[in-house]
C-alpha cells in the first residue's frame, strides 16, 4: 500500500507488522459452489460484502450445501477476518453459495509482502 505515512498506513503496519498491499476482488456467486478466495497464509485481514439481492453463505475450505455457513446477507452484509483475532481462519480457502439467484460479493484482501 501507499507509503504516504499517513496515520492509516502506520496503524495498519505496526497491527500486522510490516508492508502489506491490498487486493480487491469481485466475485458472482450461485446456487452452485464458488471459490470466493484461495488459500493464502500471506493474507492479514479479509474483508467480504455481500453486494447483491440474494443471501450468501460462506464456508472455509468446500461449502457443504446451500443455507448451510455463514449467512452474509443480501445488499450490504459483511463478514471479516483478521489474523489477530480470528488465527488461521484469515488464511484458508473460502466458498460461497446462494439459495436462489446470482449475488456479487467484493473481497477485499490485506496481504503483507
Amino acid at each position: 500500500m501507499g507509503r504516504d505515512g499517513s496515520p492509516l498506513v502506520r496503524f495498519i503496519e505496526q497491527t500486522f507488522g510490516g508492508n502489506y498491499f491490498v487486493d480487491t476482488t469481485v466475485v458472482n456467486v450461485a446456487t452452485t459452489t464458488t471459490k470466493l478466495v484461495a488459500n493464502n497464509y500471506d493474507r492479514l485481514g479479509l474483508i467480504m460484502t455481500n453486494t447483491g439481492a440474494n443471501d450468501i453463505y460462506l464456508y472455509p475450505g468446500v461449502l457443504p450445501g446451500a443455507g448451510q455457513g455463514i449467512r452474509v446477507a443480501a445488499n450490504g452484509g459483511v463478514v471479516s477476518f483478521q489474523a489477530k483475532d480470528d488465527l488461521v481462519l484469515v488464511g484458508y480457502d473460502w466458498s460461497g453459495v446462494t439459495t436462489s439467484g446470482v449475488s456479487s460479493l467484493l473481497a477485499i484482501e490485506i496481504k503483507q509482502y
